[in-house]
């Protein structure tokens, strides 16, 4: 037996101010799913409220691996099985690679999971956050080089309570799980399936990977959009619409004009005018072209060929007058109905803008209002910080004085004696400057009287332990006493 000891002295320790993140760099931060709730395969289910409950011993729990050499990977949870002259007994073949961190945030996320068959399955997983010795185990580096690997808990059975009941649907039994202890989190192979299918130890922010579906881009594209609107006080959607109308305007009307031009023959036959107009409508409708629908529209409108009127003859020109003005009739009645048009469109833009604007200047109202209350609280949040502070100086000011007060009872121990435990006094409390002083008139072997008793004392009384050898100093006093 060693016959060496080491006891602490009654100084002060003096600590190290470390950093959050002043830690080994020989360790890597991992990220772990460690179980979904719900029925799982292995005929169990997990609720809420029991993994919340669960996850209460996550923290500190080890994570463990069998690694094999010869296949260049983790195995299952290495349980061996040995029988032997003893009889049957276990042997753990797993070693800890790491540790779920004492400050571990754990927390549920769902994940969007996808089976071989390609059948998607949304599952809420139990989050954690741990830490693995990669700079002193080479396969730990593995997890972080390959994506990842499967991962498997462990309960502690002495802790495990629950009960069996029955699926109404499958008529299967599952055992619900109502409390346990998570004893440890194992390290699986790729090629070993675990319990819970999506269960792994991976490089952490793996959570972050969520699904964006089609209609959720298309709605936050929209919701982008009209904020963009919003903050830019409607004018470019307003601009867009205008641009939009007036491009289908145009396309409109030009068939219309087309359509709508006369031809006046006062010369022809009524026979002849229906044919025209049969003529004219087999134009509207058919697939040519439009400039060879105008060109076609034209000829017959300046010539006259078919309608039989001579041109050239100075008797008809009063006819062909008419014919001219009855059309540019018509096309001055199409230009005052499209600049109706263009003006009733005008009147809806400015309408629409108009609304866009109220709907803007209601949401200035409504930030304004928002700005005045965060300034209220913000206030109200300063004065609660100054009142704060001052009943810290107020409660630092009562300590300090009690402080004073005990020390001041240990009259009966020098300035020098003292000395540490005033300098420190901000840093120890009541019950440590008592215990320090009391300490320090032990080793003195001086007595303690009480502070009210003070007065009374004329003589410092020492008290030397009889079982101790009589000091060389007090020996040479009792000798020249005695000359």
């Amino acid at each position: 037996m060693n016959s060496y000891q080491s006891i602490a002295t009654i100084n002060s320790p003096e600590f190290i101010n470390l950093q959050p993140l002043d830690i080994n760099p020989m360790m890597s931060k991992c990220e772990i799913k460690v179980l979904y709730l719900g029925k799982n395969r292995n005929g169990t289910s997990i609720n809420k409220q029991a993994a919340t409950e669960m996850a209460k011993t996550l923290r500190g729990a080890p994570i463990v691996g069998y690694y094999r050499e010869e296949k260049g990977d983790f195995f299952d949870h290495g349980d061996q099985v040995i029988y032997d002259g003893e009889g049957v007994h276990f042997k753990t073949l797993t070693k800890p690679y790491g540790f779920v961190s004492p400050d571990a945030e754990v927390w549920f996320q769902e994940f969007e999971e996808f089976d071989e068959t390609g059948e998607s399955t949304v599952r809420t997983y139990l989050m954690t956050t741990g830490y693995l010795w990669t700079g002193q185990f080479q396969e730990a580096q593995q997890l972080f080089n390959e994506g990842g690997k499967p991962q498997s808990m462990e309960l502690d059975e002495n802790s495990l309570t629950g009960f069996w009941s029955k699926d109404e649907n499958s008529e299967c039994e599952f055992f619900i799980i109502n409390d346990a202890i998570f004893s440890k989190l194992c390290i699986l192979g790729d090629d070993v399936e675990p319990c819970f299918e999506g269960a792994s130890v991976t490089a952490p922010n793996i959570s972050k990977n969520f699904t964006l579906d089609d209609n959720f881009k298309k709605t936050l594209y929209e919701m982008m959009k009209e904020l963009q609107y919003t903050l830019q006080g409607g004018n470019y959607k307003v601009e867009d619409d205008v641009k939009k109308k007036s491009a289908d305007s145009s396309a409109i009307v030009e068939p219309e004009e087309v359509i709508e031009q006369p031809v006046e023959t006062p010369t022809e036959p009524e026979e002849n005018n229906s044919t025209d107009n049969t003529v004219d409508n087999s134009t509207v409708n058919s697939e040519e072209d439009t400039s060879q629908t105008d060109d076609n529209t034209g000829a017959d409108a300046g010539n006259n060929e078919d309608a039989g009127v001579d041109t050239g003859d100075s008797g008809n020109t009063d006819a062909s007058g008419d014919g001219g003005d009855s059309g540019a009739a018509d096309y001055a009645k199409a230009d005052e109905e499209k600049e109706d048009d263009k003006e009733e469109e005008k009147d809806d833009d400015k309408e629409e803008e108009d609304d866009e604007k109220k709907k803007y200047s209601l949401l200035l109202i409504q930030f304004e209002e928002l700005q005045k209350s965060f300034t209220q609280l913000q206030e109200q949040a300063d004065s609660a910080q100054k009142e704060l502070a001052q009943f810290k100086d107020y409660a630092e000011k009562v300590e300090n004085e009690k402080k004073d007060a005990l020390i001041e009872e240990f009259y009966m121990l020098s300035a020098d004696d003292k000395k540490d435990v005033i300098e420190h006094k901000a840093e120890y409390t009541l019950d440590e400057i008592k215990s320090k002083l009391a300490v320090i008139c032990f080793d003195k072997k001086v007595a303690y009287t009480a502070a009210d008793d003070k007065d009374n004392i004329k003589d410092m009384t020492v008290v030397i332990d009889s079982s101790e050898q009589t000091p060389a100093w007090l020996v040479a006093v009792d000798n020249h006493k005695a000359q």
